[in-house]
């Protein structure tokens, strides 16, 4: 029997969904998504439109792909929302949060909103002095839109050719207008917190300018925008270059306020106090910005010889401390000799152990008003491997070593004579190898380093007693790593000896 389905087919919704991420492939999606007022806000945004066009293309399969892609964006799960007819909302606070996470590309600047305010304007003049009061009340991203709307409307009136005068309600645009503009939007960005797009307003404005124009904020701008890069910038050599380009636009700035000064002051006949004023700013700045490069070229050099050291240390670990050749086996070597191969490794950690276990428990610092002995070598939180590697008879010595040490420290300051008082605490010693050295203050990647331990109520403790042992603990560090190049170095290098 063959049922009849045409009634079925005629009334099928002709949007029906396999997954919850198939509304996405509707073919009305961004005529729905434009006027539902949760979403229209959203709609010329470039990031939230570069989604949608993902979500429409990815394989239909890979539905984890689509779950990232619409799960990290509260935009896109609000579409999802618009387009299944449920609702939900979501804060600022969430948006914010996926933009700084990476969730998210960092929104434009303009948002239909603000467009929607700037089109209220329909000559140049209201939209550039709409653009103005909102940039000077702190509505920044209106006031760009405001400028846009500007340059818009002289756009409409160029397409319409040589005749557009007649058609439109206001005249064509100063010669400086364009250069004013995108110098005006630069320090919108600025405010915004996106230099990048700022500089790349500054270039505009220097393109556009009119002959003699005075470019000195535009300049000034560009610096503001390279010193905002350089400090988002984590790695100093990276940042040096932005700085100099600073102090390049604020030169370029002052130089520029200096021949403004000049024109003013031919023009009137005496010195402008504003272009004055704006000579000595820009003066100000300049020494700012040249000590700010200074500064930024002595950290990229550091952090160039930083590099460097780390990739001698890291040679330096691979090579280890070269010893004596082995000697021929005699009737005198303690430790008979195993089979040799091309390579050897004689393993000296549990020496190494046993040697540290024994010689740091009798480390004593003394001062006039009292001492800290090490008790003992924690074992189980220590870390230490000491072995001579040999090669073609060629020896080389390497050890690292992470030590914790239990201490007693006792003091008498601020108490009565004989009177002591008593704490403990422990130290821990790392980054002690072949490759590093006993530096006080040195580098990490160099050097030894300690931490010191104490118990709780000690922390904030503040009598003269706690506070004199608590200052001493750190000289066992200087002790103990004296020992360490002394005697445990030699050490190592006699027992390697004796394995022949």
């Amino acid at each position: 029997m063959v049922e009849d389905v045409s009634d079925a087919g005629a009334n099928a919704d002709p949007y029906a969904m396999e997954t919850p991420f198939d509304c996405f492939k509707r073919p009305d999606v961004l005529d729905t998504l434009r006027k539902h007022p949760s979403t229209q806000k959203h709609m010329l945004d470039t990031g939230f439109l570069e989604r949608l066009e993902q979500l429409r293309t990815v394989d239909p399969k890979d539905q984890q792909k689509q779950a990232n892609l619409t799960m990290n964006d509260p935009r896109i799960m609000q579409a999802m929302g618009v387009l299944q007819d449920w609702g939900l909302s979501f804060t600022e606070k969430e948006l914010k949060h996926a933009e700084s996470v990476g969730d998210i590309k960092k929104r434009d600047a303009v948002q239909v909103p603000d467009l929607q305010h700037a089109y209220q304007y329909a000559t140049p003049s209201e939209a550039k002095d709409e653009g103005n009061r909102c940039f000077k009340e702190g509505h920044y991203t209106k006031a760009l839109a405001c400028y846009h709307r500007v340059r818009h409307l002289y756009s409409q009136m160029a397409e319409q050719g040589p005749d557009a005068t007649e058609k439109v309600s206001f005249p064509p645009p100063d010669p400086a207008l364009a250069s004013t503009l995108a110098s005006n939007a630069a320090a919108t960005l600025l405010k915004l917190d996106r230099p990048a797009e700022a500089l790349k307003e500054v270039d505009e404005a220097v393109r556009t300018a009119a002959p003699g124009q005075d470019l000195s904020k535009a300049h000034y701008r560009a610096a503001q925008a390279h010193e905002a890069l350089a400090k988002k910038t984590v790695s100093d050599e990276k940042a040096s270059p932005m700085w100099t380009a600073a102090v390049d636009a604020a030169r370029a700035a002052l130089t520029a306020a200096k021949a403004a000064q000049a024109q003013a002051s031919e023009r009137e006949g005496t010195a402008s106090t504003a272009a004055s004023g704006a000579v000595t700013h820009l003066q100000r700045e300049l020494r700012r910005y040249k000590e700010a490069e200074k500064a930024a070229k002595a950290k990229a050099e550091a952090e160039v010889a930083q590099r460097a050291r780390d990739s001698q240390a890291s040679e330096k670990r691979g090579l280890g401390m070269q010893q004596k050749p082995a000697e021929k086996k005699s009737q005198s070597a303690l430790i008979s000799q195993p089979t040799i191969g091309y390579v050897r490794d004689i393993d000296l950690s549990t020496f190494a152990t046993g040697w540290l276990s024994r010689e740091v428990a009798l480390v004593v610092h003394k001062w006039a008003d009292g001492s800290i002995r090490v008790d003992s070598l924690v074992d189980q939180q220590s870390d230490i491997h000491a072995s001579i590697k040999e090669k073609r008879g060629k020896r080389s010595l390497f050890f690292d070593l992470t030590l914790v040490l239990k201490w007693e420290g006792r003091s008498r300051l601020g108490r009565s004579k004989d009177s002591y008082g008593e704490m403990s605490g422990i130290i821990k010693m790392y980054n002690i190898g072949q490759d590093t050295k006993f530096e006080l203050g040195g580098d990490k990647e160099t050097s030894y380093m300690y931490e010191l331990g104490l118990a709780p109520q000690y922390h904030s403790a503040t009598e003269p007693w706690v506070a004199q042992v608590k200052s001493e603990a750190a000289e066992v560090f200087e002790v103990v790593s004296n020992l360490i190049l002394d005697k445990f170095v030699p050490a190592l290098e006699a027992k390697g000896a004796l394995v022949k």
